[in-house]
């Protein structure tokens, strides 16, 4: 059972966290409260008008949209003083990028570019997240838009050719003598079946997963059109135990001594942070926001990941049974609008007058 009263008060105390990013100015406060309710509303989507017309309080849809898109306020700082409020203080952080399809070609960063949320080229923004994962929770603690390069001012090209230049430029990078690239697949062909060792894992608290594992000591080609040799970093190789097993590669930084389940243990964080985007996506709408400016994407970004953190807070308090999305969403929508209504009786007994109204049909 959730006390009201201790909800608010926990609720109240979460959003002060972040006044110092804003002014003092009640339209601000107020813009910031509203937009993380609005996210964590049931509202299917996250666009702002979707979102302010589920508020329960919601003032007027110009204010609300001035808030993200013109109001003197930072999104790093607000990401700062989120950083400082999670209460989670170590674990493994991960940074990876993710995909949000678009329909349109306005939606600021947009282009046909891959994304591993299609697993193909399509029309999306990327973004690159960190997150910290503790083995239990993880906890979103940055973001940024990637632009592509139709959507940067063109730089300026110098007009005559550098000094000491001559001749085209080679079209064909080359690299050292004694080095020759391949490819990930063609090196796990000559592997022999007696050199793949079975390692199990854990994600979370799921029930372990066991899987065929092979390394090796590779330095990544990525650099070469630059020929320049990467550091020597580990290639963890993955197959399937099935009778038609799959292969998945993965490079790892970690030193050459450590071992092989520590170079498993650690390929594998990144299955949290599917599982955050997941909810961050489904739940939130990280990716509904519909604006053309880049500062706008970044404003609804912290504040989606605000909200985010403090059902995470939520989900560490002792309970009896593990509190889903929905449960809490249920519950944070239905204090809200118990303290809707009790802070605003006139519209309470409007209400109860029309329930008991007889109907004609």
């Amino acid at each position: 059972m959730v006390s009201a009263p201790a909800w608010l008060s926990r609720w109240t105390d979460w959003l002060e966290e972040f006044a110092p990013a804003f002014s003092a100015h009640a339209a601000q406060r107020g813009g910031l409260r509203r937009y993380v309710e609005g996210v964590l509303s049931d509202s299917r989507r996250k666009s702002m008008e979707a979102m302010w017309a589920r508020l329960r309080d919601p003032g007027s849809y110009q204010a609300l949209q001035y808030f993200i898109t013109e109001a003197d306020w930072r999104a790093d700082r607000v990401w700062r003083l989120l950083r400082a409020a999670i209460p989670a203080r170590s674990g493994v952080l991960v940074l990876d990028g993710t995909g949000f399809p678009k329909q349109g070609s306005a939606s600021v960063g947009v282009a046909r570019e891959y994304s591993g949320t299609l697993g193909k080229i399509g029309n999306c923004q990327v973004a690159v997240t960190g997150a910290l994962w503790t083995g239990i929770q993880a906890w979103c603690v940055g973001a940024l838009l990637y632009l592509p390069q139709s959507w940067l001012t063109p730089a300026l090209t110098p007009a005559s050719r550098p000094t000491g230049q001559r001749g085209r430029p080679a079209s064909r990078p080359t690299l050292a003598p004694d080095v020759a690239p391949g490819t990930l697949r063609e090196l796990a062909k000559t592997v022999p079946v007696r050199a793949w060792r079975t390692v199990s894992w854990r994600n979370g608290t799921h029930a372990p997963w066991r899987a065929g594992f092979w390394t090796c000591r590779v330095t990544p080609a990525h650099d070469w059109r630059r020929r320049v040799v990467a550091p020597e970093i580990w290639l963890l190789c993955q197959r399937d135990l099935g009778a038609t097993p799959e292969t998945k590669y993965y490079f790892v930084h970690l030193p050459a001594t450590a071992s092989l389940k520590a170079v498993v243990r650690l390929a594998h964080q990144r299955w949290a942070i599917e599982q955050q985007y997941a909810e961050l996506k489904d739940e939130l709408g990280l990716d509904h926001f519909e604006g053309r400016s880049c500062h706008g994407w970044h404003r609804h970004v912290v504040l989606t990941a605000s909200a985010y953190a403090f059902l995470q807070r939520e989900r560490l308090r002792p309970r009896r049974h593990t509190l889903t999305f929905p449960q809490a969403r249920a519950v944070i929508t239905d204090i809200l609008t118990a303290h809707y209504f009790l802070t605003h009786r006139r519209q309470l007994k409007m209400l109860l007058e029309l329930a008991e109204m007889p109907l004609r049909i």
